[in-house]
């Protein structure tokens, strides 16, 4: 069975009609989530809930169509993009929020350092590196040679955000 020429030319037309309209769609969804995040947040810290609904959950979800949990997620959002200027997904905002706030902008700027567009993965993996240069500067720092013993003590020191003793020989004191 042959297709003409005029077949394909239509069906491609179709298909980048379609391309179009569910990547525009796409788009449009992302940055209403953003619009629907800081409106969210205002709504919460204007209290505007209160003119006409007992609780914020019940605005949420009457005036809304959001659960209780999503909007807490939107308004996370919202928090991260005020604090860091950068426009993020919930998703994206939720990896971050588990991230010390000193170590935010550091984190992001190694999650961007590719020049690739922003993703929860971009800023876990770059929180983790972050940790990881963190680790190895403390552990250079606590006696200039590198040993797993110094790393390993390094890692403990940082998941506790305590200060690594040394004996006199320079090696770490569990």
């Amino acid at each position: 069975m042959a297709i003409s020429l005029e077949g394909r030319q239509s069906d491609l037309e179709g298909r980048r009609s379609d391309f179009d309209r569910i990547a525009s769609g796409i788009r449009a969804w992302r940055e209403a989530t953003t619009e629907a995040a800081l409106l969210i947040q205002e709504a919460h810290d204007k209290k505007i809930w209160e003119l006409e609904y007992g609780s914020f959950r019940e605005f949420c979800e009457v005036e809304c169509g959001i659960t209780k949990q999503w909007a807490y997620e939107l308004l996370n959002t919202a928090k991260m993009i005020s604090q860091t200027g950068v426009e993020m997904s919930p998703s994206q905002a939720h990896v971050l929020a588990k991230i010390p706030a000193e170590q935010r902008g550091d984190v992001l700027e190694r999650a961007t350092a590719d020049g690739g567009r922003l993703t929860a993965a971009k800023i876990a993996a770059a929180a983790a590196a972050e940790q990881r240069a963190e680790v190895l500067g403390r552990a250079i720092a606590a006696c200039g040679r590198l040993t797993a013993a110094k790393i390993a003590a390094a890692a403990a020191a940082a998941k506790e955000k305590k200060v690594i003793e040394l004996d006199k020989t320079g090696h770490p004191i569990p």
